[in-house]
């Protein structure tokens, strides 16, 4: 993990790991490399805070954490209640699971020994690029709500 250094500044830092693949801390906050999906627009590779509210302000909500299927070591990191919110929109497919992502994405590497979210590699960025050309949704008309599914369990 690059730490702070006085020569450098922090918007500096932040794009020497950009490109590195390095982890960066300042001010005990955790930034790692991640790819942003927002709905509507194209993916950004970005530095992310891992902290809670960061995560949650990024994607409007309660974040749910989904382990990506197309590749390991990868998370999806969602807004929770992104279906039932009115303005958030579609924003690509996950076939695999037979749902739709709605609302604004986070794609971010995970560390099993550690139990912790690190900085995607490029073979990562490689994988979600592919995957998201081919799943994205553009301009043709999904309901969402076609994707909300119930249950109902009993004791």
């Amino acid at each position: 993990m690059l730490e702070t250094k006085s020569n450098m500044n922090i918007n500096e830092q932040l794009n020497k790991c950009l490109e590195s693949g390095e982890d960066f801390e300042f001010d005990g906050e955790r930034f790692v490399r991640a790819i942003i999906k927002e709905q509507g627009k194209e993916a950004e590779l970005k530095m992310v805070s891992t902290k809670l509210e960061s995560l949650q302000e990024a994607v409007r909500g309660w974040i749910e954490v989904v382990a990506a299927p197309f590749c390991e070591n990868l998370d999806i990191i969602i807004n929770e209640e992104g279906k039932f919110i009115e303005e958030e929109k579609p924003n690509f497919f996950l076939p695999e699971y037979d749902d739709v992502i709605v609302g604004n994405a986070i794609f971010v590497g995970f560390d099993m020994d550690s139990s912790d979210h690190i900085s995607i590699t490029d073979e990562q960025i490689e994988s979600i690029t592919a995957y998201l050309n081919k799943n994205t949704i553009t301009n043709e008309i999904v309901d969402k709500e076609d994707y909300i599914r119930y249950a109902i369990y009993r004791m």
